[in-house]
């Protein structure tokens, strides 16, 4: 026996294609690896700190000259409704069916989710057709009940 040998672990597992004598093919390698750069981290920073500074350097020179408070309470809704539209309407409900809803609250959520600009409604339900195969009890982005179905289209 060699030293080799000695040291494998005692237990063996079944014989597998790749260790019955087949080569083992490599397995497909991913597009996006985990580790970045230096300068998509700056792209990113750039990308998200510019325009936000900008308006943030451009309402002291619009104020009173088109841009006031109502304005400004008009964008704060519009954010809100829209955001939640994206989150609870798209995605909890219309993709993984987390909860049920009647009609008239159907209509508000799909019309508040595309003010988003995300896509539209069709595409975010195909996504949940496509994926209610998977075994969602597991998922944490989904909080339905075991053995409910996860397609809200119906």
């Amino acid at each position: 026996m060699t030293s080799q040998q000695s040291a494998a672990p005692a237990t063996t597992a079944p014989a597998t294609p790749a260790s019955a004598g087949q080569a083992a093919r490599p397995g497909p390698q991913p597009i996006i690896s985990d580790q970045r750069g230096v300068a998509p981290h700056i792209a990113v920073y750039a990308f998200s700190a510019v325009p936000l500074l900008a308006v943030a350097l451009a309402i002291p020179f619009a104020w009173g000259w088109g841009l006031g408070w109502t304005d400004v309470m008009i964008a704060t809704a519009f954010y809100v409704v829209s955001g939640l539209g994206i989150t609870v309407g798209f995605h909890r409900y219309f993709t993984h069916g987390s909860f049920n809803a009647n009609r008239p609250l159907k209509i508000p959520l799909a019309a508040a989710g595309q003010m988003a600009v995300q896509g539209p409604v069709i595409i975010w339900v195909a996504h949940g057709w496509r994926s209610s195969g998977q075994d969602w009890s597991g998922s944490r982005s989904c909080t339905t009940s075991p053995g409910r179905s996860t397609r809200s289209a119906t």
